[in-house]
């Protein structure tokens, strides 16, 4: 069985964060591993993204949330 991913570390904010900083937290954060600037390996930002990407995607919905308290 698959562990529960913790979105809100993935992002480095606290879980009752509201919308706009989980939107600021995103685009920090992907700016950091965005491969195209990340000066280390290209595997660890292709990681990074995807996991930011999706920490993003399901924090940023609003119908999400509430599946993930429940």
């Amino acid at each position: 069985m698959e562990q529960a991913k913790d979105y809100y570390s993935a992002l480095g904010i606290v879980p009752n964060a509201e919308l706009a900083v989980i939107k600021s937290a995103y685009k920090a954060m992907l700016s950091v591993y965005h491969p195209d600037r990340f000066k280390g390996p290209k595997e660890t930002a292709h990681t990074r993204s995807v996991e930011i990407n999706e920490a993003y995607e399901i924090l940023s919905n609003i119908d999400n949330i509430k599946i993930i308290f429940i």
